[in-house]
């Protein structure tokens, strides 16, 4: 049997496992014919995955050294809110989501959009797990949480 910790390890990197899996076959499969494709949609997609590239670009370099594609905290970790993580608190996963969108809309195949569905749930349960790991490390977290949206920015008032 493992321990909590190992266990959680072991979730955390199986996400990271099938995360990357449902990227690759966003980034390799088959073009299709749900829809047409002519050039405004390329460029509706190729702005998609520009502007998520510049936001996972923008929120790593924000974070640095804290940095992983585990959803477990590393030592090096500190609570950040504000920048990046100051409109939401998963810019990357938010970032992977728009690329996502842009290669599936350019893919305009079953496959990318069932690729891109299990993307959003798979990025949807990491938060979450994360979330519990972070909420359990910094006392803070839930005020950040309660006025900052997960993967889009809250409605201020």
């Amino acid at each position: 049997m493992l321990d909590e910790a190992t266990a959680s390890r072991v979730v955390g990197w199986s996400l990271v496992v099938v995360q990357f899996a449902l990227l690759g076959l966003l980034l390799i499969g088959k073009p299709g014919d749900l829809w047409p494709t002519p050039g405004p949609v390329r460029a509706v997609a190729l702005a998609l995955v520009v502007a998520g590239c510049v936001v996972m670009a923008g929120a790593a370099w924000q974070i640095r050294r804290a940095l992983t594609a585990s959803p477990l905290p590393n030592g090096r970790t500190v609570l950040v809110d504000r920048g990046w993580f100051g409109a939401v608190r998963h810019p990357i996963y938010s970032g992977l989501l728009a690329t996502g969108a842009g290669l599936a809309l350019s893919r305009a195949s079953v496959l990318a959009v069932a690729c891109l569905v299990g993307l959003a749930v798979l990025l949807q349960v990491k938060a979450r797990f994360e979330e519990t790991a972070l909420a359990a490390r910094f006392p803070g977290y839930a005020d950040y949480s309660a006025r900052t949206g997960r993967l889009l920015p809250r409605l201020r008032r």
